[in-house]
């Protein structure tokens, strides 16, 4: 059974709108960075590869990351993946973060090792790295 959102619409279809609308209101107010987080990676190798478990579906990327280059998103953090990935498309950066609790060989590749990444988002970049439970910084400089 399929549920309906906001005027009857089936939730892919007013999620798309309000996604829309709300970063076309981020890109009108001038912001240095839009940054968008999902939980399932739009791309783990190239932006058009093959449909998989880890990825969205290919019709449904291309429509979101159409979406993202018109409003200047800086790019997209997700997870789901319980492995590191990362895709340039452009100036859009689509980064997948490994996991902090259980991590998995994925794709042929080692486990990454359990952690978190630490993202610092300056007016003219993004600096982002993962750093794994034994590899901590000692101090963060901001």
């Amino acid at each position: 059974m399929v549920k309906y959102g906001a005027e009857g619409q089936p939730p892919y279809q007013w999620q798309m709108r309000w996604l829309e609308q709300t970063l076309a209101a981020a890109r009108g107010k001038g912001y240095d960075h839009i940054i968008v987080c999902t939980h399932y990676p739009l791309a783990l190798r190239k932006a058009d590869e093959a449909d998989e478990y880890f990825n969205l579906p290919r019709s449904r990327r291309m429509k979101l990351l159409e979406l993202f280059h018109r409003c200047n998103v800086t790019a997209v953090f997700s997870g789901h993946f319980h492995h590191n990935a990362h895709v340039k498309d452009g100036d859009l950066e689509l980064i997948t973060t490994s996991s902090t609790g259980i991590a998995l060989e994925q794709m042929g590749q080692p486990k990454d090792p359990l952690g978190f990444r630490i993202v610092k988002v300056y007016p003219d970049r993004i600096q982002h790295k993962y750093h794994g439970y034994d590899d901590l910084p000692k101090s963060l400089t901001l």
